[in-house]
């Protein structure tokens, strides 16, 4: 139910919140899994058989 943001090996200040924080309806209880795109600058998230970027 809660997320860090992470540069290198160093979690940054102000973490964690809440996932609802990004939107995340209050249905999601938690994410199952996370990928982030770099090229375009995307963040994929999965939970069950949804994702949202």
């Amino acid at each position: 139910s809660q997320f860090w943001a992470v540069r290198g090996a160093e979690a940054q200040a102000g973490y964690p919140k809440g996932i609802h924080t990004l939107g995340f309806p209050a249905s999601v209880g938690k994410i199952d899994a996370a990928f982030s795109d770099k090229e375009k600058k995307k963040t994929y998230f999965f939970v069950g058989d949804k994702y949202w970027r």
